[in-house]
């Protein structure tokens, strides 16, 4: 991984640094309390605010205001022109209109936080498969979210290379979204009931020996870790089986 410092401040100056992977890159940002944004290619972004990921964003992120609007947090146009049309190149210190409307609704402030510690967990978790990628960091670029949202940078990576790991344990059992499941005829022996969460519920409800685990995704439009993850444990516990293709 290459990284490419650019300051705001000085925009001609530009130094690169020394090739080191994503979790060396962002420990140092967060260490020393980074502001701005890293940049992982096309598509990849990590904004930081204070050495704090406030937000990650990576090739196959769900739209940020879909996934508030999905959460009954607002009128689409209303959080599309807070996130997406208000998101700019700016010097730090602009306003935080997330931050604003919350102050009107604080019954949903961890609803919030849940939604996007998820969203940047999962796209952390995608930018850390690919093996070599062009960084380029800006510092005083903030994201509209402001500070507010910002999480400690080294701890949630430590949680998405944790989901990479798990997520190689589940290729060995899921080895492709094209495989197929259908409930197992009978529960394991010694197991007389099993309480089944509202993911798993949903995720069962589709699985009907031929609807692929790529369709299960599709139709339920969660992430692809949380679906397998999700039907990975109902594999190890006997509660469903990867159908025949012959």
């Amino acid at each position: 991984m290459e990284l490419t410092t650019d300051n705001q401040t000085a925009p001609t100056a530009t130094a690169t640094a020394v090739a080191h992977p994503l979790v060396d890159t962002v420990a140092t940002l967060a260490a020393r309390g980074a502001d701005g944004v890293l940049r992982l290619g096309p598509r990849g972004a990590i904004w930081f605010a204070q050495g704090h990921i406030v937000l990650a964003e990576g090739p196959s992120s769900p739209d940020l205001a879909k996934v508030l609007v999905d959460a009954d947090l607002g009128e689409e146009r209303q959080l599309r022109a807070l996130i997406d049309g208000r998101r700019r190149d700016d010097a730090l210190g602009a306003g935080e209109p997330l931050e604003q409307l919350l102050d009107q609704r604080p019954d949903v402030h961890h609803l919030v936080d849940r939604l996007l510690h998820e969203y940047k967990l999962t796209a952390l978790f995608e930018m850390l498969v690919p093996g070599d990628i062009q960084a380029e960091f800006a510092e005083g670029v903030v994201h509209p979210l402001g500070p507010r949202f910002g999480e400690h940078a080294v701890e949630l990576l430590d949680k998405a290379t944790r989901r990479m790991e798990l997520w190689r344990r589940i290729a060995a059992r899921i080895p492709s979204t094209t495989a197929v499941f259908s409930w197992a005829p009978d529960l394991p022996q010694r197991m007389e009931s099993r309480l089944v969460t509202n993911d798993e519920w949903r995720y069962l409800a589709q699985l009907n020996g031929r609807q692929s685990v790529a369709e299960v995704i599709n139709a339920t439009g969660d992430s692809a870790f949380r679906v397998c993850s999700a039907l990975y444990r109902l594999v190890l516990e006997g509660l469903i089986e990867e159908c025949s293709t012959d």
